[in-house]
């Protein structure tokens, strides 16, 4: 029960910032693809259930992402799409490496948020309060 109330606030930050985030405006193409349109392209699959297409988007954008915060944000868009899919251990790295990244916080609160669910998912419920403390801190 006590793990309800970090659960609850967590799902309220995502609800609040939404995914919108991930498709923030970056630095210029690389490649001739510019990330930022990769990762907003990645994102809407996802979102209309396209999983493989998204997943398969969001690889690309994940390949062309300068390092630090582009690089943050791809991850964190192509772990999302892992978790729709239920493939944990492919999204756990990914994750750590967006809250490790120079992303911005809302897109380091999302990843956060994230990672408790999976850890949730993973019966760690300890790891899984602690990733949602850090959502809810990075998002105040």
């Amino acid at each position: 029960m006590r793990l309800m109330v970090p659960i609850t606030q967590a799902l309220l930050i995502v609800l609040a910032l939404g995914t919108s985030h991930l498709a923030a405006a970056q630095t210029g193409p690389v490649a001739g693809v510019p990330c930022d349109e990769l990762i907003a392209e990645g994102d809407n699959l996802r979102r209309r259930g396209e999983l493989q297409r998204s997943i398969q988007t969001l690889h690309e954008a994940y390949a062309v992402a300068q390092a630090g915060a582009e690089k943050g944000r791809a991850a964190a868009a192509l772990a999302a799409a892992y978790l729709q899919q239920r493939r944990l251990e492919e999204a756990k790295p990914l994750l750590q490496e967006a809250l490790a990244s120079a992303a911005p916080a809302t897109v380091r609160a999302t990843a956060a948020n994230d990672l408790g669910n999976l850890l949730a998912m993973q019966a760690q419920p300890a790891a899984a309060e602690a990733a949602f403390a850090q959502a809810l801190s990075l998002a105040s």
